[in-house]
């Protein structure tokens, strides 16, 4: 005599009573498509996920490209700002003493404690030059590039050219204007206390081209050319035989 099973062939192979229509075998490829729905959706939040990371590195990688570039304007612009301000002078900066003070503070909040002292050494007899002989200088700056850069120091190539000029012996209300002479420097940077500021420079050009040399009358032996903006006359000694703020700090 046959047995019934004991749970009347009702249960399914987890002991869960099978669902009113259905087989052991019709459960079965409904557990697989179940897990193969999760499987698909775990898979797609794992590439997601993995999406969101490559983005985030590019981000990264754009946003530190973005600093990089940033620091190196920044120092380019510290670099020219300062050969610009060391060579921007004249009778017009004077103050009542005869002193170029506001032009030596902007070339101070530019420049270390220590080029200063250098700096000071000059600007006394950049001042005479000024106010006795009334010599001016101007500066064009064509480029400027970091050449190497560091997290406290910093080495800035600045290209330009500066012109000198004097008054007119013959008339008071013109200038005589040098010959333009070309430069190009190594202008150095330190960073203290987070800002960038210049402790040396270094022509990278002839001797006749270091932005802080001021040239000076040779007692009438020999003038600039009498028409503005023109060259100085053949036989004439180059300039370059006064003191500057800058003098003593270049090799």
């Amino acid at each position: 005599m046959a047995v019934p099973a004991a749970d009347g062939g009702s249960l399914t192979p987890h002991g869960r009573d099978a669902e009113p229509g259905t087989s052991q075998h019709d459960q079965a490829p409904r557990g697989w498509a179940v897990r193969a729905v999760a499987s698909a959706v775990l898979l797609a939040v794992a590439l997601a996920a993995a999406v969101v990371l490559i983005i985030g590195a590019f981000d990264d990688e754009e946003t530190q490209a973005g600093d990089g570039q940033a620091a190196r304007e920044a120092l380019m612009a510290r670099a020219t700002e300062f050969v610009v301000a060391v060579n921007s002078y004249g009778p017009a900066d004077l103050d009542e003493q005869n002193r170029l003070t506001d032009y030596a503070a902007k070339v101070k909040a530019v420049i270390t404690p220590k080029f200063g002292v250098s700096f000071d050494d000059g600007l006394r007899y950049a001042e005479q030059t000024v106010a006795q002989a009334g010599y001016a200088r101007t500066v064009q700056i064509f480029s400027s590039g970091v050449a190497s850069t560091g997290p406290t120091s910093a080495q800035v190539l600045v290209a330009g050219q500066f012109s000198g000029s004097y008054p007119d012996p013959q008339d008071t209300d013109r200038r005589l204007t040098f010959e333009p002479d070309p430069f190009r420097l190594e202008v150095s940077l330190v960073r203290i206390d987070g800002e960038w500021l210049v402790d040396d420079f270094t022509p990278l050009t002839g001797q006749d081209t270091d932005p802080g040399q001021a040239p000076v009358p040779d007692d009438g032996a020999s003038e600039p050319s009498p028409s503005p903006q023109t060259s100085t006359p053949t036989g004439t000694p180059r300039p370059g035989g006064a003191a500057s703020p800058t003098e003593g700090s270049t090799p």
